[in-house]
């Protein structure tokens, strides 16, 4: 069983800048896993702002947010309903934002804001990981998108497009909808004022209730009051008071915001306006943000004794070089005091990103046996915290043998045969038992068991007692383990070829032959160095 990533450990480690100066039609979706970029959907992404590269072939991003589109419907007065899911390996408790596109344009963004506990229990994510959204457009046809932003390491990605038909309405049902106008939106601070029209061929003298859209979401109008207007009245034949006029408070950023007129009698409400509305600052692209976050590399790790770690590196603000940056250490999960870049670098010196003295070289005190060590270097200014690198780290420190691949021990035979008996099985969250399923673990632990070695239950434990080897020694039965951007070891496979495992996966996908899909994937052994 994994355990659950704790990006929010490194987002809570900040610094302030040193002083410088008709029936709708069924959508057609097109389903992506998060691992994977379909071609033709990035530049939907760059539409959107998010810094999303192409997959070399047989490359893998095991960090990425994943997730779908699960469905995208249209309705009436131009309503498209959109509703899905997206998690990221290394916060999957976090609820992610969610940028939407509409016809290769940016739409607005939103943070999930509803609970799915069926990818909770499928995924091994939180609960919160789910989005509902409104896009509001003209009838015709339409393409939609959603795209998750990335936390930590990794890179933004597509988790779905629909292609959706919004239907005109009935010549009779036209008559009866609701018409209006959204004048303007004026901005003063975090306030936006709106104002406008709208009056229901049904009721022309009614005052209408009136809603509003922002980035897909419904918010409620403050202070939504009648506004006369004798223009309206004259040209329309209304009444005296069909004018609205409301604001809402909303945070730093690029909003879509949409107003919609309730409906009186025969028809159904109706969208009466869009506009795009800047709050404050526009916030930095990613472009930007990438720009300005730290540059640097865990260089070294390795094991001292058996309780000390060694790490060695660097690290480099561009927004101010000659500051020393802090770099926080977390092993196995679990964040280590964190140390501020120091040391003279000569050899950096060609080196543009680096600053004056980038360099540090620090001990971590742990446990013994097998860990991995990551590192981050903390943003100042603009930007954000940047991922240094993980490595698998032995301690007491343990070289390890280099040389062609042993011979397969008995006991990992007996495992690769046992395991190959439970191809096509259920995936089962905590399952141990081969009348019930299994998770990752659980089946390593059982097929194991039968070749007469006890291991722990859980994959960060199994790990932690077996003996990492290199990818070039590794033999069938031998264990392959995935990890997140802070050591938390979430996955394991039992290795079975080069770039294949067998492996519990989930319960859409069950038990299966797995890729090697990460690159930074670390082999260990209960049998051999």
């Amino acid at each position: 069983m994994g355990h659950a990533a704790r990006e929010q450990d490194v987002e809570l480690v900040t610094e302030r800048a040193q002083p410088r100066h008709a029936a709708p039609t069924r959508p057609r979706l097109v389903r992506i896993r998060g691992r994977r970029l379909i071609a033709g959907l990035s530049a939907a992404a760059a539409v959107a702002g998010l810094a999303i590269a192409p997959m070399a072939a047989g490359a893998a991003a095991s960090h990425d947010p994943y997730g779908y589109l699960d469905s995208a419907v249209p309705g009436t007065a131009g309503v498209v309903v959109l509703s899905g899911w997206a998690a990221d390996p290394d916060a999957v408790t976090t609820p992610l934002s969610i940028v939407l596109t509409l016809d290769g344009a940016r739409y607005g963004e939103l943070v999930e804001n509803t609970d799915r506990p069926d990818v909770a229990a499928a995924r091994h994510t939180g609960r919160r990981v789910g989005y509902v959204a409104s896009v509001v457009t003209t009838p015709g046809s339409h393409t939609v998108c959603a795209l998750a932003r990335n936390v930590g390491a990794g890179t933004s990605d597509t988790i779905g497009c629909s292609s959706v038909s919004v239907p005109e309405p009935s010549a009779a049902d036209a008559v009866h909808y609701p018409i209006g106008y959204l004048d303007s939106a004026s901005v003063s601070k975090q306030v936006v004022t709106v104002q406008g029209w709208a009056l229901d061929p049904d009721a022309a003298s009614t005052p209408l209730h009136i809603g509003a859209l922002v980035d897909g979401r419904a918010m409620a109008a403050t202070g939504l009051q009648a506004v006369p207007r004798a223009d309206v009245a004259a040209s329309q034949q209304a009444g005296p008071d069909q004018g609205y006029k409301f604001s809402l408070t909303l945070p730093d950023g690029r909003h879509t915001l949409c107003v919609t007129a309730a409906n009186v009698g025969p028809g159904g409400p109706n969208n009466v306006g869009c506009t795009t509305v800047t709050v404050g600052t526009p916030p930095p692209t990613a472009a930007e943000i990438a720009a300005h976050s730290p540059a640097g590399a865990l260089e070294a790790a390795g094991g001292i004794n058996a309780t000390t770690i060694q790490v060695r590196g660097w690290a480099t603000d561009p927004d101010n070089k000659a500051y020393p940056v802090i770099v926080v250490a977390y092993v196995d999960g679990t964040a280590h005091t964190p140390v501020r870049a120091t040391l003279a670098r000569p050899d950096l010196a060609g080196n543009a990103k680096a600053g004056p003295h980038p360099g540090f070289d620090y001990t971590l005190s742990v446990g013994s046996g097998s860990h991995i060590v990551c590192l981050w270097a903390v943003n100042i200014g603009i930007g954000k915290n940047s991922y240094l690198g993980c490595q698998g780290v032995s301690s007491p420190g343990v070289a390890m043998p280099s040389g062609p691949r042993p011979a397969t021990p008995a006991v990992n035979t007996k495992v690769v045969a046992a395991a190959k008996k439970f191809l096509g099985g259920k995936y089962v969250w905590g399952g141990e038992d081969p009348k019930v399923g299994f998770d990752c673990s659980g089946l390593v632990q059982y097929t194991y068991r039968g070749a007469g070695v006890s291991t722990p239950r859980v994959a960060q434990d199994q790990f932690r007692v077996a003996r990492m080897i290199s990818a070039g020694r590794a033999v069938p039965g031998d264990l392959v383990f995935y990890h997140d951007s802070q050591g938390n070891v979430y996955h394991v496979g039992i290795y079975v070829s080069p770039g294949l495992t067998y492996a519990a996966v989930d319960e859409a996908e069950g038990i299966k032959v797995q890729p090697i899909w990460d690159s930074s994937a670390t082999y260990a052994s209960f049998t051999h160095s």
